[in-house]
């Protein structure tokens, strides 16, 4: 059973051992700019030496199935695995550099889902290949969140109604052949999250604050 109370850090280590080095080193910056525990979500058969062990206070088998079992899009059942009730995803190839972590906790407190990121309802994103424009006029949402989504937080509540609706959209693209679909790949044959994830953000009246560059 999941503490309420409970809040932790997410990190994917998904079929090579490249992604588990780059956990490694994400989870030591983790640990040296705050004490909040880590979960590592591990696949593909990979194990952690035990050298590393200790960085993790959570390892847990992360393999689902199909449709949710390629690179990116398993992000959509994440909170099917955690043992956490509040988690912050984090790429694993990304660092913390500093101590200000907190802010972002206490921002996305009351909020199910939370990210920093930037409405846009006209003209394409995503390198181009998804246009917006399609979106709003098909009526699946008044525009797309855009942001690079290697670090969001959400709420782990068994159907997270961000990640809830990203599955709504990736099955509505395989199952039907008249429905929007998107070519926006992010790896050769890996459907993205990303373009996804944005859409179905829109589709919730969840405040998102804006990100500036």
């Amino acid at each position: 059973m999941i503490d309420p109370a409970s809040e932790g850090y997410i990190l994917i280590a998904a079929n090579k051992h490249h992604y588990l080095e780059l956990a490694v080193s994400a989870a030591c910056s983790l640990k040296y700019n705050d004490n909040r525990p880590i979960a590592l979500m591990i696949s593909g058969g990979l194990s952690v030496p035990k050298c590393y062990s200790g960085l993790f206070d959570h390892i847990v088998a992360f393999d689902p199935g199909p449709p949710y079992d390629g690179m990116f899009v398993r992000r959509y059942v994440l909170e099917q695995y955690s043992p956490f009730a509040r988690c912050m995803h984090i790429d694993a190839d990304c660092l913390l550099i500093g101590d200000n972590i907190d802010r972002f906790w206490k921002l996305f407190s009351d909020r199910p889902f939370g990210v920093m990121a930037n409405l846009k309802t006209s003209g394409k994103c995503y390198r181009d290949t998804l246009d917006i424009d399609e979106v709003v006029q098909a009526g699946l949402a008044p525009g797309v969140y855009i942001t690079n989504w290697g670090v969001f937080y959400y709420e782990n509540t068994g159907s997270n109604i961000v990640l809830q609706k990203g599955r709504d959209l990736l099955e509505m693209m395989l199952n039907d052949d008249e429905a929007f679909k998107t070519s926006y790949f992010s790896r050769p044959g890996q459907l993205s999250d990303e373009p996804l994830r944005g859409i179905g953000l829109a589709q919730t009246d969840i405040a998102v604050p804006e990100l500036y560059y």
